[in-house]
Protein backbone atom coordinates (compact mmCIF):
# COMPACT_ATOMS: atom_id res chain seq x y z
CA UNK A 1 0.00 0.00 0.00
CA UNK A 2 1.36 3.44 -0.95
CA UNK A 3 0.77 6.28 1.50
CA UNK A 4 -1.16 9.31 0.30
CA UNK A 5 1.05 12.02 -1.16
CA UNK A 6 4.24 9.97 -1.44
CA UNK A 7 4.39 10.71 -5.19
CA UNK A 8 4.86 14.40 -4.40
CA UNK A 9 8.22 13.68 -2.78
CA UNK A 10 10.16 14.45 -5.95
CA UNK A 11 13.38 16.07 -4.70
CA UNK A 12 16.31 13.88 -3.69
CA UNK A 13 18.18 15.44 -0.77
CA UNK A 14 21.18 14.60 1.37
CA UNK A 15 20.81 15.02 5.12
CA UNK A 16 23.88 16.37 6.89
CA UNK A 17 24.57 16.86 10.59
CA UNK A 18 26.88 19.50 12.04
CA UNK A 19 30.14 18.17 13.48
CA UNK A 20 32.87 19.81 15.49
CA UNK A 21 36.54 18.82 15.30
CA UNK A 22 39.63 20.30 16.89
CA UNK A 23 42.33 21.90 14.79
CA UNK A 24 46.07 21.80 15.60
CA UNK A 25 45.82 24.83 17.89
CA UNK A 26 42.87 23.39 19.87
CA UNK A 27 40.21 25.52 18.23
CA UNK A 28 36.84 24.13 17.17
CA UNK A 29 36.30 23.69 13.44
CA UNK A 30 32.66 23.19 12.38
CA UNK A 31 31.93 20.79 9.56
CA UNK A 32 29.18 18.60 8.11
CA UNK A 33 28.75 14.82 8.09
CA UNK A 34 26.48 13.00 5.63
CA UNK A 35 23.91 10.96 7.60
CA UNK A 36 21.46 9.92 4.90
CA UNK A 37 19.62 10.56 1.65
CA UNK A 38 15.86 10.72 1.17
CA UNK A 39 13.03 11.89 -1.07
CA UNK A 40 11.37 15.19 -0.12
CA UNK A 41 9.16 17.94 -1.45
CA UNK A 42 10.71 21.41 -1.28
CA UNK A 43 8.28 24.34 -1.41
CA UNK A 44 9.19 28.02 -1.12
CA UNK A 45 7.10 29.99 1.35
CA UNK A 46 5.54 33.07 -0.25
CA UNK A 47 3.27 35.99 0.50
CA UNK A 48 1.01 35.84 3.54
CA UNK A 49 2.34 32.42 4.50
CA UNK A 50 5.89 33.83 4.48
CA UNK A 51 4.83 36.75 6.66
CA UNK A 52 3.12 34.40 9.16
CA UNK A 53 6.17 32.13 9.27
CA UNK A 54 8.41 35.11 9.95
CA UNK A 55 6.32 36.00 13.01
CA UNK A 56 6.96 32.67 14.71
CA UNK A 57 10.21 31.44 13.15
CA UNK A 58 12.86 33.85 11.98
CA UNK A 59 14.18 33.54 8.45
CA UNK A 60 12.04 30.60 7.32
CA UNK A 61 12.12 30.50 3.50
CA UNK A 62 11.08 26.92 2.60
CA UNK A 63 8.92 24.06 3.75
CA UNK A 64 10.39 20.59 3.23
CA UNK A 65 8.02 17.61 3.48
CA UNK A 66 9.39 14.11 4.00
CA UNK A 67 8.36 10.71 5.36
CA UNK A 68 7.93 10.54 9.12
CA UNK A 69 10.34 7.61 9.49
CA UNK A 70 13.27 9.96 8.83
CA UNK A 71 14.61 11.67 11.94
CA UNK A 72 15.93 15.23 11.57
CA UNK A 73 16.56 18.10 13.98
CA UNK A 74 17.71 21.75 13.90
CA UNK A 75 21.39 20.71 14.00
CA UNK A 76 20.96 19.28 10.51
CA UNK A 77 20.56 20.59 6.97
CA UNK A 78 19.36 19.37 3.59
CA UNK A 79 21.59 19.60 0.52
CA UNK A 80 20.00 18.96 -2.87
CA UNK A 81 21.39 16.10 -4.92
CA UNK A 82 22.90 18.56 -7.43
CA UNK A 83 24.53 20.34 -4.47
CA UNK A 84 23.21 23.72 -5.61
CA UNK A 85 20.91 24.42 -2.62
CA UNK A 86 21.41 24.22 1.12
CA UNK A 87 18.43 24.35 3.49
CA UNK A 88 19.23 24.72 7.20
CA UNK A 89 16.57 23.19 9.44
CA UNK A 90 14.80 25.69 11.72
CA UNK A 91 12.01 23.47 13.14
CA UNK A 92 10.33 20.09 12.63
CA UNK A 93 6.53 19.60 12.74
CA UNK A 94 4.21 16.63 12.25
CA UNK A 95 2.02 17.33 9.21
CA UNK A 96 -0.89 14.94 9.66
CA UNK A 97 -2.48 13.18 12.59
CA UNK A 98 -1.47 9.83 11.08
CA UNK A 99 2.18 10.95 11.36
CA UNK A 100 2.89 9.90 7.77
CA UNK A 101 4.83 13.05 6.93
CA UNK A 102 7.06 15.55 8.67
CA UNK A 103 6.96 19.19 7.78
CA UNK A 104 10.35 20.84 8.21
CA UNK A 105 10.70 24.61 8.19
CA UNK A 106 14.04 25.69 6.69
CA UNK A 107 16.13 28.69 5.78
CA UNK A 108 17.95 28.56 2.45
CA UNK A 109 21.59 29.62 2.53
CA UNK A 110 24.16 29.96 -0.19
CA UNK A 111 25.71 26.60 -1.03
CA UNK A 112 29.31 26.70 0.24
CA UNK A 113 32.11 24.88 -1.53
CA UNK A 114 31.98 22.01 0.98
CA UNK A 115 28.36 21.30 -0.01
CA UNK A 116 29.15 21.41 -3.72
CA UNK A 117 32.19 19.17 -3.42
CA UNK A 118 31.08 16.66 -0.80
CA UNK A 119 30.21 13.19 -2.06
CA UNK A 120 27.62 11.27 -0.07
Amino acid sequence: MVARGVGKLRHRVHIEEVTETRDDSGGVVPGWKHVGTCWANITPIRGREFWAAQQSQSDVTHRVTLRDNIRVNPRMRFVTLRRDRVLNIVSVLHRETEDIFLEVMCKETEAPDDARLMRG
